[in-house]
């Protein structure tokens, strides 16, 4: 465990930066949960909790700090996005949806959509899923991987390569992911 007090000063920052971007996230978490104990209403610390619990898969923390987030500054659209993501991956689906219809800013819309399109998925409500999957880009080769997804749930794995291999060559090679493989949302 990072003790905070014997942290030289100036070092706070840059200590919560190194270890988020050496993925240790629980040494972050170790470092900023003082911090919010001090500040509950901080952007900061928040925010950042919020993105390391969700990076550890506790994603009922992090849906708890985007949603003190989104109450205390409604207008940072991000915010919602991450609080609807971390309820879906929570298994909270009524309440990610809900969720996702309070994003209002059209810069959003796509994800919007794609996360509606995982929630359906993850509901096993596959006509609700492709239809949110129909309504984003066609260039887009989430599009390609997430109609892919859909045919595997369908049994329909050849068509699902199919679509794999589309995703694939939009994005050049990239090693599909364990989560590609299995299906297990949509992205």
């Amino acid at each position: 465990m990072v003790v905070v007090g014997r942290m030289q000063e100036g070092q706070y920052t840059q200590t919560i930066y190194s270890y988020i971007k050496q993925g240790q996230y629980v040494e972050a978490i170790d470092c900023l949960l003082p911090e919010y104990e001090n500040n509950n209403t901080s952007r900061a610390a928040l925010s950042l909790l919020g993105y390391c619990y969700y990076q550890i898969g506790d994603f009922v923390s992090a849906a708890d700090c985007y949603g003190q987030l989104i109450q205390i500054f409604p207008e940072h659209e991000q915010y919602k996005i991450y609080y609807a993501q971390s309820l879906q991956k929570s298994c909270q689906y009524e309440a990610a949806m809900k969720a996702s219809f309070t994003v209002d800013n059209p810069t959003f819309k796509e994800k919007v959509v794609k996360l509606q399109a995982a929630v359906k998925y993850d509901e096993d409500d596959l006509p609700g899923a492709k239809s949110m999957v129909e309504q984003c880009a066609s260039d887009d080769p989430d599009t390609e991987n997430n109609l892919g997804c859909l045919l595997v749930k369908e049994k329909r794995y050849v068509e699902a390569c199919k679509k794999f291999n589309a995703a694939m060559n939009v994005k050049g090679y990239q090693p599909i992911s364990l989560t590609t493989l299995r299906c297990v949302t949509i992205s």
